[in-house]
């Protein structure tokens, strides 16, 4: 009975803090942390259902809307690791990743859950897969744009897909039989929640609001505008974003502004960093080529606009036009 208590005050603590921060970056105005909020949610949910299947029996719908947030959480995750590497943002198309959820939200009073029954066994199976397919696919995309984004972004996005990955691990095992208790899944929760709370203290400019962060610049709203016209002016006038090698400090350095506010401006003005800016111009420059000579290579096409590898520019050029290169080229025809 101790034992029940001590897992079930862990439990909830875990999921309260969880629900706080879910809710407080709800109110963000940066895409990456409302979507994290999102996660943070949906997990709630899911854990919720956890924590309550231990002690009481819950209505069918009930425990199926907890697979729902379940489905849910994969694409958040997928698409939150994409906003971080530079995808400036959601593309229709990506409501795509939310059917499994939608589904069994919408058929969640009438869908088996629990017991032996063949359905359960293979719906849930399925869950298990999906939640460790977008994890999979999440690692692997961090790891393709390690280079790319700030240190601090890859070490955060890193420590969640890897959380994530060992929790789906515990209700694998519990669901094969090789855990006995159902209360881990939720008590692994709670350390993942703890562990993510220490690392997010570490990295708390991720989740500060752009607007925020301007507050702290010299430069007037006024000033920051007319910068802006100017930075966006230079840079496709001297095409600087065909150098694989520009860097925020260079483009200060023209400017003769201080990195930091070139940041902030870019920031406010252009609602993207310094790479989504940069990697937006090179993919225009990029379709302008393929329109001019369908023919010629894609890793030519990729150096001509700036980029120094093949793999970088297919990710970028699907992140922003929600194709690859090729299939872009194909779409002319």
């Amino acid at each position: 009975m101790e034992g029940i208590l001590i897992t079930s005050v862990l439990s909830s603590v875990g999921l309260g803090i969880s629900s706080f921060f879910g809710f407080f970056l709800l109110k963000n105005d940066k895409l990456e942390n409302r979507l994290l909020a999102c996660l943070l949610i949906a997990l709630s949910l899911r854990i919720t259902k956890s924590i309550f299947y231990t002690h009481i029996e819950l209505p069918l719908v009930i425990k199926n809307l907890g697979l729902a947030a379940n489905l849910a959480v994969g694409p958040l995750l997928f698409l939150y690791v994409s906003i971080l590497l530079g995808k400036k943002k959601l593309h229709r198309l990506d409501v795509l990743h939310f059917i499994p959820a939608i589904g069994y939200f919408l058929l969640s009073p009438v869908l088996p859950n629990g017991g032996d029954s063949t359905f359960w066994v293979v719906s849930y199976s399925m869950v298990l897969l999906q939640s460790f397919s977008y994890v999979g696919l999440s690692a692997f995309c961090l790891a393709e744009n390690r280079m790319k984004v700030g240190n601090k972004h890859i070490k955060w996005a890193s420590s969640l897909t890897a959380g994530l990955f060992f929790m789906w691990l515990i209700y694998a095992l519990i669901f094969l039989k090789f855990l006995p208790l159902y209360s881990l899944g939720s008590v692994s929760f709670s350390i993942l929640i703890f562990i993510l709370l220490f690392v997010a203290l570490n990295h708390q400019k991720l989740f500060k609001g752009s607007a925020s962060r301007y507050l702290n610049s010299r430069i007037s709203d006024k000033e920051g505008k007319a910068h802006f016209s100017n930075l966006q002016q230079l840079i496709l006038e001297e095409q600087l974003y065909k150098l694989s090698d520009l860097s925020l400090a260079t483009l200060a350095g023209k400017m003769s502004l201080l990195e930091r506010d070139v940041s902030l401006i870019i920031n406010k003005y252009g609602n993207c960093n310094f790479s989504q800016l940069v990697n937006e111009l090179r993919i225009e420059e990029a379709k302008k080529l393929i329109r001019v000579d369908p023919k010629q290579k894609i890793i030519a096409i990729a150096l001509d606009s700036g980029f120094n590898n093949l793999g970088t520019f297919n990710n970028a050029f699907k992140s922003i036009t929600g194709v690859t290169p090729s299939e872009f080229r194909k779409s002319l025809n």
